[in-house]
């Protein structure tokens, strides 16, 4: 949206390592296809989002990366705050909240995702 570039940062895990890399780089090379309804059109619509501006992809163990350890610090905390149904309104989840980022508006399609 922003034509910004990226560099991809997943914490290590030498069980998933090489599907992680094989799946990263399908990303990378062919894009990653989304399905989903349209209430504009009154179907099914899919089309492929590429990612071209990722530059790298690396694996660090969190201990030794400030970002991963920030980012599980939020999620670890905005996740216990939603399982518990939300309790009484608090700060921090304000200015999180007030942080994500939004298309028309809306937080929706990012984070953290709810299944039936």
């Amino acid at each position: 949206e922003k034509d910004d570039h990226a560099l991809l940062v997943y914490d290590q895990n030498n069980r998933i390592e090489d599907p992680l890399y094989e799946t990263s780089a399908t990303l990378v090379r062919d894009g990653s296809s989304i399905t989903y309804f349209s209430g504009f059109f009154g179907d099914e619509v899919e089309y492929t989002y590429q990612l071209d501006r990722i530059l790298e992809l690396t694996l660090c163990n969190s201990k030794n990366s400030l970002g991963l350890q920030v980012a599980d610090f939020f999620a670890t905390f905005a996740y216990q705050f939603y399982k518990c149904g939300q309790p009484s309104s608090c700060g921090w989840w304000d200015t999180l909240k007030a942080s994500l980022h939004r298309k028309n508006g809306e937080n929706l399609g990012y984070g953290l995702k709810e299944f039936p």
